[in-house]
């Protein structure tokens, strides 16, 4: 029973490779399974912590896991809507949010080696919920191109500046959790 949590939490790592072939397919039948995908995925992440913290089966292992699937799961679809719509996702965006990414992983385990916690702060899971949010929004505005009653809101949605947009925000917010996270490691670094 101990591993139900880690099962879920890998099963968005999991998921990640056949999400993105389905993006990149460019079809209705695949659009809707991306989306679906996409919904499980992203439901994964509420339900892998609801049920450790249910069943009291919270652990290290499960602690490093969640924020790696997260990254894997949110990056790969970043990287699929860079690549096929790099107007609206720009690569210099997918850029700077693999590279906050990188480098607060690389914080975590240098906290880790000094035997310091360096646990999930709130503004990174706010960030990490806006980041699914609009992979989630842009995947939905996808499918309804193919749908006669929205084909001509969604092609507004993706040939307008609104994804752009919010990109923007969930960069800005992005680079801001990033900050946080080097201001309360080098607090830390210098209490020790």
């Amino acid at each position: 029973m101990q591993f139900i949590p880690n099962v879920i939490t890998a099963f968005r790592i999991i998921v990640t490779p056949f999400l993105v072939f389905c993006v990149f397919q460019e079809t209705r039948s695949f659009a809707l399974l991306a989306f679906v995908l996409y919904l499980f995925g992203a439901a994964s992440d509420f339900a892998d912590g609801y049920v450790a913290r249910m069943l009291k089966m919270q652990s290290q292992f499960g602690r490093h896991l969640d924020p790696l699937a997260d990254k894997i799961f949110v990056l790969g679809v970043f990287l699929a809507l860079a690549w096929l719509y790099p107007q609206q996702m720009p690569w210099w965006a997918f850029g700077v949010i693999i590279f906050r990414d990188v480098l607060i992983t690389g914080l975590r385990k240098a906290a880790d080696v000094t035997g310091r916690s360096f646990p999930t702060i709130q503004f990174a899971k706010a960030k990490t919920a806006m980041q699914m949010v609009y992979a989630g929004l842009f995947l939905l505005i996808l499918l309804l191109q193919y749908f006669p009653g929205t084909e001509a809101l969604a092609n507004e949605f993706i040939q307008g500046g609104l994804l752009y947009s919010s990109m923007i925000v969930v960069v800005i917010v992005t680079c801001l959790s990033g900050l946080s996270y080097i201001r309360i490691y080098s607090q830390r670094r210098t209490i020790d």
